[in-house]
């Protein structure tokens, strides 16, 4: 074999060898992306290793507010089976920890701890499951936001949680809506 014989099996071996690293690399990256297990113990660390991406305590603080709500009466075997679906769906969609993830778990902590009925929250979920599909990261942080402050107090509009002097509308019932999509458009109905 003359020495154009030997390079031609060096350039190969290279390509061979590069391959390999790009299959390697391509797969490890899109199999270890993060998924969140149907398993509700193994559900709670998953979202404080995620959360713990963006705020190791946060996520601390979090999981030990959210776990009794998890564990309790409102999360249904169904109701955890959504949340384990949009939250896959968001990973899908490339959504961040912050803000999008962060208020999510916001909403169903806030959703979960306000009393409201659990039919309700998935019809919520589904309305959100279709802004994740059908909208912009942008409009599912907006939707997210109105609905975190709707759960959380009551309030469907708010310039400002820091002023004093900021306007604020709120129900007094925050289970008195019904939300919908018309004509591509989501509204929240009192």
């Amino acid at each position: 074999m003359g020495i154009v014989g030997h390079e031609k099996i060096i350039i190969m071996k290279f390509k061979f060898y590069l391959a390999i690293l790009f299959f390697t690399s391509f797969f490890s990256k899109n199999f270890s992306q993060t998924i969140f297990t149907p398993e509700p113990e193994k559900f709670l660390k998953d979202i404080q290793s995620y959360i713990g991406t963006y705020d190791k305590n946060k996520a601390k603080n979090y999981v030990k507010s959210f776990e009794p709500l998890w564990f309790g009466d409102f999360f249904t075997p169904d109701n955890k089976a959504i949340v384990y679906y949009t939250l896959n769906s968001m990973l899908e969609k490339k959504l961040r920890v912050f803000p999008d993830f962060i208020s999510y778990f916001d909403a169903i902590y806030n959703y979960s701890n306000s009393g409201m009925s659990s039919e309700k929250f998935i019809k919520w979920n589904n309305i959100l499951d279709n802004v994740i599909k059908k909208t912009t990261n942008k409009k599912v942080q907006e939707f997210l936001k109105v609905s975190n402050n709707l759960f959380f107090d009551g309030t469907i509009y708010v310039t400002s949680r820091t002023q004093k002097s900021a306007t604020r509308w709120q129900v007094s019932i925050k289970d008195s809506f019904d939300i919908k999509i018309i004509e591509k458009k989501t509204s929240i109905y009192f």
